[in-house]
């Protein structure tokens, strides 16, 4: 066996004895905690964390102040709409708010 592939079977199996070791020690409810954010520092190392995504995920989009448009319905609460309206300001969510205002009825 070539040593690159030898290396990705080594590392792959010390991933899953870490983990599979760790979890040995956690109480259930943790466990799902544990393997989102071990995979969050894989794909952090591996260089694929889009940092603004990520940050927007986990503080919920906070805004305060900016210019946002009249909320397309009553029932939408106003802290919800800011959110949106910062989600829309993502690149992967670009033209949310347009298609959001578009099929209000589905939502």
């Amino acid at each position: 066996m070539p040593t690159p592939e030898r290396l990705k079977h080594v590392k792959d199996y010390f991933l899953y004895s870490l983990y599979k070791n760790i979890c040995i020690s956690l109480f259930e409810k943790d466990k799902l905690l544990f393997s989102f954010t071990m995979c969050i520092k894989l794909i952090e190392f591996m260089g694929n964390l889009n940092e603004v995504e990520y940050k927007f995920f986990l503080t919920g989009g906070i805004s305060v102040g900016g210019e946002i448009g009249e909320k397309p319905a009553e029932w939408i609460v106003d802290k919800t709409w800011r959110e949106i309206n910062k989600l829309s300001k993502l690149k992967a969510f670009n033209g949310f708010v347009e298609e959001f205002i578009e099929n209000i009825d589905k939502y």
